[in-house]
């Protein structure tokens, strides 16, 4: 599966990044929390650290099946949906939460914002308040934007050939650029089009679409000469480019994704939820339900040197 983020509205940033496969495959919802945590140590034989428990915060899908309750940060859609991956629920009620939640085939579930103690050794959240998710806040209506990474040229961005500025000729420059030796990431940024006013009629946004697709600017980040890439790409793209160096590669990076999660002790033990390359900067991000005490991003630093893998967690103490 290609780790790459496409929008089909005009003015949604695509994010083309580099053709790495992406094993795990669930959604995460993010979970939300505060620093400043209470941290339980019990201590064992020789004073070793046995249990460690935090107050924590997350949204998710909380679903129950075969007598287990799940907060899950990952769902497989299916009716009933699966839990793609998350923790056990310890006190949950369904009928003192507060929100709406499903039931089919012996199996119930609903999205919730839980509160409880997460106690790392079990993978346990027991339950101290729920709630429903909060509702998403209204977004640039473009979607996202990733900045160009070159400065605006003199002039403003502008088409230089508008024989080779459609969108089929941006369909054929990403893949002449894909296929580049040297060829590190890849991003559109789609700031330059005009927003289509709301109700206009499909086929006139389809035409202004149309019109404006050489204002698309192709970013490219290449390990070669940027000049032959820029010449290169011109031989098929009209439109408004940027290239410039990085100091990786798309196959590089497509190595280090499948190191990460082709070791099942991650998979399991760390609980990996997504993984894949920042198109900005080359960084890998990786999160995870929990990583107890900064291991892992202990063990990517040492693997691959600090910065270049960076680990968050989902449930943090707050």
């Amino acid at each position: 599966m290609a780790r790459s983020i496409a929008g089909r509205a005009r003015g949604v940033a695509v994010l083309v990044v580099v053709t790495v496969p992406v094993v795990v495959t669930v959604l995460v919802v993010a979970g939300c929390a505060t620093p400043g945590a209470e941290k339980v140590r019990e201590g064992g034989a020789l004073g070793a650290a046995i249990s460690s428990t935090f107050m924590t915060e997350a949204s998710g899908s909380v679903i129950e099946r075969d007598g287990q309750t799940r907060l899950c940060f990952g769902v497989l859609q299916s009716n009933p949906p699966v839990c793609g991956g998350g923790v056990e629920l310890s006190g949950w009620d369904w009928e003192a939460v507060e929100g709406k939640y499903e039931a089919h085939a012996g199996v119930r579930w609903g999205d919730f914002t839980v509160t409880g103690a997460y106690d790392s050794d079990a993978e346990t959240l027991a339950v101290v308040s729920t709630g429903p998710i909060a509702a998403t806040p209204t977004t640039d209506p473009r979607g996202p934007i990733l900045p160009s990474r070159c400065p605006a040229p003199d002039g403003g961005w502008k088409i230089v050939d508008e024989t080779r500025a459609s969108s089929e000729a941006l369909h054929a420059a990403t893949g002449t650029i894909m296929s580049m030796e040297g060829f590190g990431t890849m991003w559109i940024d789609r700031s330059e089009i005009p927003t289509v006013p709301p109700g206009t009629d499909t086929l006139e946004e389809m035409r202004l679409d149309a019109v404006h697709a050489g204002l698309s600017i192709l970013n490219v980040g290449v390990r070669s000469d940027p000049a032959s890439a820029e010449e290169r790409i011109r031989d098929v793209w009209g439109g408004a480019l940027c290239v410039f160096s990085v100091a990786y590669t798309a196959t590089e990076l497509n190595a280090r994704v499948q190191a990460i999660v082709g070791d099942p002790r991650r998979m399991t033990e760390q609980q990996i939820m997504t993984v894949g390359p920042d198109a900005l900067t080359g960084v890998i991000t990786v999160q995870v339900v929990h990583d107890v005490d900064g291991a892992l991003q202990r063990e990517m630093d040492q693997q691959y040197g600090p910065g270049a893998v960076v680990v968050s967690s989902i449930l943090v103490p707050r």
